[in-house]
């Protein structure tokens, strides 16, 4: 979309203007919904998440549940502070809290849906 070219143009530019200021390098992190998982349109699976990956690199991708979220949110996370590979091993080490319930936050008199398949990769496995 016409946001992420003006996005790589900005972070381009503060690239730049760092490197005239005599400043080393701008650090950045980026997140979006992980799309390269989005099976109902190749397109935005194939294509666009290659040409991302072009221009940005390979990203980390995560789960929101690892952390102890009620809901799995699988984001991508580009950035030039650290390398994917580590971010995705420092990932794996963490420990999601026990005891998190979707039922404990739910309002009176709704209930959670049973879990109907268990989870796969690339989404925690918590079901």
């Amino acid at each position: 979309s016409s946001s992420y070219y003006k996005l790589v143009d900005m972070l381009r530019w503060l690239q730049a203007a760092a490197r005239e200021a005599g400043n080393p390098a701008v650090g950045y992190v980026v997140e979006n919904t992980a799309f390269q998982y989005n099976w109902k349109h190749p397109q935005i699976s194939k294509r666009d998440f290659e040409v991302v990956n072009f221009t940005m690199g390979q990203p980390a991708t995560i789960d929101a549940a690892k952390f102890g979220s009620r809901a799995h949110r699988l984001r991508n996370f580009w950035t030039n502070l650290v390398e994917p590979q580590k971010l995705v091993a420092a990932v794996e080490k963490a420990v999601r809290p026990e005891g998190r319930l979707v039922q404990d936050i739910l309002e009176p008199g709704r209930e959670e849906l049973p879990v109907s398949a268990a989870d796969r990769r690339p989404w925690y496995q918590c079901n």
